[in-house]
C-alpha cells in the first residue's frame, strides 16, 4: 500500500479551523449546549479581567480611547449598512411562488391591503431610482459639455503659433526624414551640448543669492520639460538648483509654525508651576537687544513636555518642537549659580529618598520620582493628599539589610550655648547641614514619616498655584488681584568708594516692597499688569509698614475701578510680616476704609519656600537698574537721589516713596489690644472676608484658597471648602474679640501613613 502523502501546514491548519467551525455549528444548533459555551466564555473573560489580561476602556490612555473608539464607530456604520441592506432586499425582493399545497385557506383583508401597500412602495421605490438615472444622465451630459467649452475657449484664447513653430518631436521626425539628415542632427547635438556647457559655466561663476532667481528664470515651471520627461537632464545643468528650491520650501513651512503654539509653550513655560522667577538684579538675559529676566526650570524638559500633552489636547507637538519654542528666557540653572531660597522640607525628602536610592532600598532617585509612583496617572490634589482610592498605598521596597548603616545629610536647626563678655550663659539658634549616620530600618522609618508631610506640601503648593490661575482666568472688570512681597534691602552706593566706607557699617538701606496688580478694562478684554516699587527709609516690615507700602496702590485702583467689589492679595506667609494676629486686624479692620463699596476681599498665602512669582522679578529690575546708574558713574548717595533716577530710567515700573509720616499715620489706626490669635495660624493658605455695614467683623480661615465657589451667587456663606476656623473682632464697646475655632471639613489626613510597617 502506498504511502499516503504528507499534509503541509497551512493544510493541518485549514483542516483545524473546519473542524472548529462544525463543532461551533453543533453548539449554536443545540439550545442547551450554546448556553452552557456562552456561561463559559463569561467566566474565561473575567478571569482575563481580574488577570489584567484585558485592557479595560478605564485604564486605557486618551489616545488608545480614541483608536478603540472610532473603530468601534465604523464596525457599528458597517453592522448598520448591511442591516439596511438586507432590509431593502427583503422589502424589493417579490415573495416566492406559494407552493401547491391541498389545504389552501382564502387570504384575509389585512393581508390583501398589505400586499397593496408593498406594491405600490415598491412601485414608488422604481420609478424614484429611474427618475434620478435619468437626471444623473442630464447631468453628466450637461458637465461633458460644459468641460468642452471650456476647452475650446482655451484653445480659442492660446496664441495661433505658425505654421512652422512645430513641437520638438515633430522637428525632429522632420529632421530626419531630410536627405543630409546626419549632418544636420550632428549639429543640433553639439549646439545642446554647447549650450549646457554655457550655462554650467554662468551658474558656477554666479554669486549665491542670484543663483536662485537664475535658475527659476530660465527653467520656469518645466512644463515642457515635464512633458518630454527631461527633468533629471536638466537638473544635472544646473544641480544646486533643486537642492536650493526644497531648502527655500522647507524653510517657508519652518516660518508658518502657527503663533499659537509658540504662545501655548510660552505661556506654559512662564507658569509659576513649572519655572521661578529669580529675583536677582544681575538674573537676566538678552537675545537680539531683548533683555528679559530669568526663569529657571523646575523640572526636565521631557517630563515638561510630557506635563505640556497632559495638560491641553489643541496641540500635540513632538518633544524637539517643545524645545525649539522654548523661551530664551526660560533655562536651567547652572551648577555654579547655587540656589539660595530652596524649601527646607523638599531638600529633606530628596536627601532621604537619594541615599535610600543609592543603598538600592529603593528604585526611584528622588522625591518627584517617588511621588510620581505613589499617584495615579492623574496626579491630583486629592493624590497628593492620599485621598484617592486608584493610587498606590504602599511604597515599593526592595530587600535589604536592616542592620546596615546609610550615610544622608539634612538642614536641622541647632542650638549653641555661648557665653557672653559677663559670664552669662546664651542660647542662639542657627540652621546648619548635617551628615548623619543610621541603620537602613531606621531611615525608612525617617521616610514613613516625613514623605507624608512632603505629599502634602505639594498638594498644597499645586492647589494655591492652580486657585491662582482659575482666579486670573475668571476675574471680574470689578475686581482686582493684588501680588505683592518684600525685595531684598537696596544699599546705597557710590561710583566710586574709600576702604573705609566700602567695609565699614556707615552705608544707608533702602525697604523696597513690590507688587504686582492685575485688573480688566472690561469682560471680554484681557489681563492688564501694573508693577508697582515703593520706597522708604523704615526698614522694619510690620502690619503699619505693610499697609502704608500699599497706599498709593489703592489710590490707583481707586482711580482706574472706582467701584471696587472684589480684592485678593497674593503673598508669601512669614509670620514676621504678612501672617500674624496685627496683619489679621488689618485686613479684617482697615481694609475697607480705603474702598468703601467693597464687599468681599481675600488674603491668599503661597506654601513656605514657593512664593516666588512677578514681584521678585520687579525688584530685580529695580536694583539692577540701580546698579547700571552707579556703573556709568552716578552716585546714588542719599534716598532722595535714589528715587530722582529711579523715576527717570524706570518707565514700565510705578516708583512711590513712603514717607515717615505716613507709617506714623497708619500705627495709629492699628489697635494692637484689639488684634487675637488665631490657633492654626502656621495652617491658614487663605482668608475670606465678607464686608457688611452691620454685625462683627468675622475673618474666616481656611487651610487651602478656594474660588471655585467664589464665582457663584451667595458664595460666601456656603463655601465650607478646608476651613479651619473664623475670627470676630468687636465692632461696638460692649462686644469683645473673639476667635471661633470650627470643624475642619476638607483639612488634608496628615497623620495617614502611606504603608504600613509591619510589612516590610
Amino acid at each position: 500500500m502506498a504511502r499516503s502523502k504528507k499534509l503541509s501546514t497551512e493544510e493541518l491548519k485549514a483542516r483545524k479551523r473546519a473542524r472548529e467551525r462544525a463543532r461551533y455549528a453543533k453548539i449554536k444548533a443545540d439550545q442547551v449546549l450554546n448556553e452552557l459555551q456562552k456561561e463559559k466564555e463569561r467566566k474565561k473573560y473575567e478571569n482575563k479581567k481580574i488577570k489584567k489580561q484585558v485592557k479595560l476602556v478605564a485604564d486605557m490612555t486618551p489616545r488608545e480611547r480614541r483608536v478603540h473608539r472610532k473603530l468601534w464607530r465604523e464596525k457599528f456604520k458597517k453592522h448598520y449598512q448591511r442591516k439596511c441592506t438586507n432590509t431593502s432586499y427583503i422589502q424589493l425582493t417579490p415573495p416566492s411562488s406559494p407552493e401547491n399545497n391541498a389545504d389552501q385557506r382564502p387570504q384575509s383583508v389585512q393581508v390583501n391591503s398589505g400586499k397593496k401597500r408593498i406594491h405600490r412602495d415598491r412601485s414608488k421605490i422604481i420609478k424614484r431610482n429611474k427618475k434620478l438615472q435619468e437626471e444623473n444622465e442630464k447631468l453628466r451630459r450637461q458637465r461633458d459639455m460644459y468641460r468642452k467649452r471650456h476647452e475650446r475657449s482655451k484653445l480659442q484664447k492660446a496664441p495661433r503659433h505658425d505654421k512652422t513653430d512645430d513641437t520638438p518631436k515633430t522637428k525632429i521626425r522632420k529632421l530626419m526624414k531630410k536627405k543630409n539628415h546626419k549632418q544636420l542632427i550632428q549639429r543640433q547635438l553639439i549646439f545642446g551640448e554647447a549650450m549646457k556647457q554655457q550655462l554650467k559655466l554662468n551658474f558656477k561663476q554666479m554669486r549665491k543669492e542670484k543663483k536662485f532667481s537664475y535658475a527659476s528664470s530660465i527653467l520656469g515651471n518645466k512644463h515642457v520639460f515635464k512633458k518630454y520627461n527631461m527633468v533629471k537632464e536638466v537638473l544635472s545643468i544646473l544641480p544646486s538648483s533643486s537642492a536650493r528650491y526644497n531648502n527655500f520650501i522647507a524653510k517657508r513651512k519652518l516660518k508658518k509654525l502657527h503663533n499659537e503654539v509658540k504662545g501655548a509653550v510660552c505661556k506654559f513655560l512662564e507658569d509659576d508651576e513649572n519655572s521661578r522667577m529669580t529675583p536677582g538684579k544681575k538674573d537676566t538675559i538678552t537675545v537680539k537687544k531683548c533683555k528679559k529676566q530669568k526663569r529657571y526650570l523646575n523640572d526636565t524638559m521631557l517630563n515638561l513636555h510630557k506635563k505640556f500633552i497632559k495638560s491641553q489636547t489643541l496641540y500635540k507637538i513632538s518633544y524637539p518642537v517643545f524645545c525649539r519654542l522654548r523661551p530664551f528666557w526660560v533655562v536651567y540653572q547652572k551648577p555654579e549659580m547655587r540656589d539660595t531660597c530652596e524649601c527646607k522640607l523638599c531638600v529633606n525628602t530628596n536627601f532621604v529618598v537619594s541615599a535610600l536610592y543609592r543603598a538600592e532600598v529603593i528604585n526611584e532617585k528622588n522625591a518627584k520620582e517617588l511621588s510620581a509612583y505613589l499617584c495615579c496617572e492623574f496626579s491630583g490634589i486629592s493624590c497628593l493628599q492620599r485621598n484617592c482610592d486608584k493610587c498606590q498605598k504602599e511604597i515599593n521596597y526592595n530587600e535589604f539589610n536592616g542592620s546596615m548603616d546609610i550615610s544622608y545629610a539634612s538642614w536641622v536647626l541647632q542650638a549653641d550655648v555661648y557665653k557672653d563678655k559677663h559670664g552669662n550663659k546664651k542660647k542662639s539658634m542657627h540652621t546648619v547641614k548635617l551628615q548623619n549616620k543610621v541603620s537602613a530600618y531606621k531611615l525608612v522609618n525617617i521616610l514613613e514619616d516625613i514623605f507624608p508631610k512632603y505629599m502634602n506640601h505639594q498638594s498644597i503648593i499645586r492647589n494655591q498655584y492652580i486657585a491662582m490661575k482659575y482666579l486670573k482666568l475668571t476675574l471680574d472688570p470689578q475686581a482686582v488681584l493684588l501680588h505683592i512681597d518684600f525685595s531684598e534691602n537696596y544699599s546705597l552706593k557710590y561710583s566710586t568708594e574709600i576702604q573705609s566706607f566700602h567695609f565699614g557699617g556707615s552705608r544707608d538701606q533702602v525697604t523696597l516692597h513690590t507688587s504686582s496688580l492685575m485688573y480688566k478694562q472690561n469682560t471680554y478684554s484681557e489681563l492688564t499688569t501694573k508693577s508697582f516699587c515703593t520706597l522708604s527709609k523704615n526698614l522694619k516690615h510690620g502690619p503699619p509698614q505693610i499697609l502704608a507700602h500699599l497706599e498709593p496702590v489703592f489710590n490707583f485702583i481707586n482711580k482706574e475701578i472706582p467701584n471696587l467689589k472684589e480684592i485678593h492679595f497674593w503673598s508669601d506667609g512669614p509670620s514676621s510680616q504678612y501672617k500674624n494676629k496685627y496683619m489679621f486686624y488689618t485686613f479684617g479692620n482697615l481694609i475697607q476704609d480705603y474702598f468703601p463699596s467693597l464687599s468681599f476681599s481675600t488674603w491668599n498665602y503661597f506654601e513656605s519656600g514657593h512664593g516666588k512669582g512677578l514681584p521678585d522679578g520687579i525688584g530685580g529690575t529695580v536694583k539692577r537698574t540701580a546698579d547700571r546708574l552707579v556703573a556709568q558713574g552716578n552716585d546714588l548717595s542719599s534716598f532722595e537721589v535714589l528715587v530722582q533716577h529711579l523715576n527717570k530710567s524706570l518707565r514700565q515700573i510705578s516708583i512711590c516713596v513712603i514717607d515717615e509720616s505716613a507709617i506714623d499715620a497708619v500705627e495709629k489706626k492699628v489697635n494692637r489690644e484689639r488684634a487675637i490669635g488665631f490657633k492654626g495660624t502656621l495652617k491658614v493658605r487663605q482668608i475670606s472676608h465678607i464686608h457688611s455695614t452691620h454685625g462683627p467683623v468675622t475673618l474666616i480661615m481656611k487651610s487651602l484658597s478656594c474660588f471655585q465657589c467664589v464665582q457663584k451667587e451667595d458664595r460666601q456663606d456656603k463655601c465650607t471648602h478646608h476651613r479651619l476656623g473664623q475670627l470676630k473682632y468687636k465692632t461696638h464697646c460692649n462686644e469683645s474679640s473673639v476667635a471661633l475655632p470650627e470643624e475642619i471639613v476638607c483639612e488634608p489626613r496628615y497623620s495617614r501613613r502611606i504603608m504600613m510597617m509591619a510589612r516590610l
